[in-house]
């Protein structure tokens, strides 16, 4: 289980790596690595029974494994609003709008003047 959680522990550092450098390719990869890793980590867990206590380092270790991927998580919903953002800048959008010119006479506002009507308090 330590070899398990030291290779979860390794995938999260490149997971971290490959999101700062912003590159999709390598961090779906690294990412994939990643839910390997924790699969086999699973499998490992699952064969425990609920009576088997584990030490205080790993427990330690198995945490700060967790909180790493809490922070990578959020990580990556950063990068994706960033990237749609972008995306929405470069390219217009594909749905017409609500209150398309085209809507006939009640869905265009009236005319205005420019002038009160009446003034009343």
């Amino acid at each position: 289980m330590q070899t398990a959680l030291a290779k979860i522990e390794s995938q999260l550092c490149l997971v971290s790596a490959a999101l700062i450098d912003g590159e999709p390719g390598k961090l779906q990869s690294v990412a994939m690595s990643l839910c390997e890793a924790s699969r086999e980590m699973h499998g490992l867990l699952s064969g425990i029974n609920g009576t088997h206590e584990l030490d205080q380092g790993f427990q330690a270790r198995l945490n700060a494994a967790n909180e790493s991927v809490k922070t990578l998580r959020e990580g990556l919903s950063r990068r994706t609003v960033s990237v749609e953002r972008a995306l929405h800048s470069m390219l217009p959008s594909a749905q017409a709008s609500s209150y398309d010119q085209s809507a006939g006479t009640y869905g265009r506002p009236g005319r205005q003047s420019g002038a009160f009507k009446v003034l009343a308090a």
